[in-house]
């Protein structure tokens, strides 16, 4: 008789509680719906109605009082745009001179808010033909196309960059804008690089990712004719310090932190590749790359 009894308690109790839980999750169903449709979650200004993806949460919307946010993108639109650039100590993209005749040649990217007549004329001009700002200016344009992690992806508009950051979008994309179109890597490891009619091959011997203690991110390529060359980009407070001296004149150096200064005034926020890793590539003997490759894989 007890078992009996038993038995019908927890059938009565098993079954309110089935019929509870059913009630709340028709009840949070109802609540979404009502959410959806209140006029209150509306924007006027992006034309953007409020969209309810779980209803799990709705008792809890009540109790939120602060929010709290970052410039990472989580509530805000984390777009990044390549702006100014400074070669040798002079500055770029700072003027907006260039006519929408002169834009129908360039690509159309993304990322890319530079319209400085001055750096195409530095590279392309006839007067600019074997000048040393010509190089330094190729050379940080084929180090800003190489030393990344971006994924390409053939669509059928062309290579789609999928890029794990927006100011990583922002470099590989400038350096399109100027003539330098980064291709993919292969299944060798060999990078390409299109510069007009000419096509810059690298194979990829090591990645040094970016990290929060080296704050920079390199790379150790070896070109065509079998010579190794490190690229690194990174954080301006950093690189500063590693810069060799006796390889940077200083008046350089001084004109390069004068615009990194100005452009600071001038914008809230940038990226700045350092002069010495963009315009003066760095080039490893052999032997130093065996010793150094040996070394880290000892680590591993």
């Amino acid at each position: 008789m007890i078992q009996i009894k038993n038995k019908i308690i927890l059938n009565f109790f098993f079954e309110k509680l089935i019929g509870l839980i059913v009630t709340l999750e028709m009840v949070k169903f109802m609540q979404g719906i009502r959410i959806t449709q209140d006029p209150n979650t509306y924007s006027q200004t992006y034309d953007i109605q409020c969209t309810v993806q779980c209803s799990g949460l709705n008792e809890e919307l009540g109790q939120v009082e602060y929010v709290f946010s970052d410039k990472t993108g989580t509530l805000t639109s984390n777009l990044m745009k390549y702006k100014c650039l400074t070669v040798n100590g002079v500055s770029y993209g700072e003027q907006e001179n260039m006519t929408e005749l002169e834009l129908i040649d360039k690509p159309n990217v993304a990322n890319v808010k530079f319209l400085d007549k001055q750096l195409f004329d530095d590279m392309q001009g006839k007067k600019a033909m074997g000048t040393e700002q010509q190089q330094h200016l190729f050379t940080a344009l084929k180090v800003l196309s190489a030393c990344h992690t971006v994924i390409t992806e053939k669509t059928s508009e062309g290579i789609e960059y999928n890029a794990s950051s927006p100011d990583e979008l922002a470099l590989i994309n400038f350096a399109k804008f100027c003539g330098f179109e980064y291709l993919g890597i292969d299944e060798d490891s060999v990078m390409r690089i299109k510069q007009e009619n000419t096509m810059h091959r690298f194979k990829v011997l090591n990645v040094l990712d970016f990290n929060s203690v080296r704050k920079r991110m390199s790379i150790i390529v070896e070109d065509s004719n079998g010579k190794i060359f490190l690229f690194c980009k990174g954080a301006d407070s950093v690189l500063q310090k590693l810069l060799d001296q006796k390889q940077n004149e200083d008046h350089v150096v001084q004109q390069t932190w004068i615009n990194l200064e100005r452009y600071l005034q001038q914008l809230q926020f940038f990226l700045f590749i350092i002069k010495k890793i963009i315009l003066i590539q760095l080039c490893i003997c052999r032997s130093a790359y065996s010793c150094f490759s040996l070394e880290r894989n000892l680590k591993r």
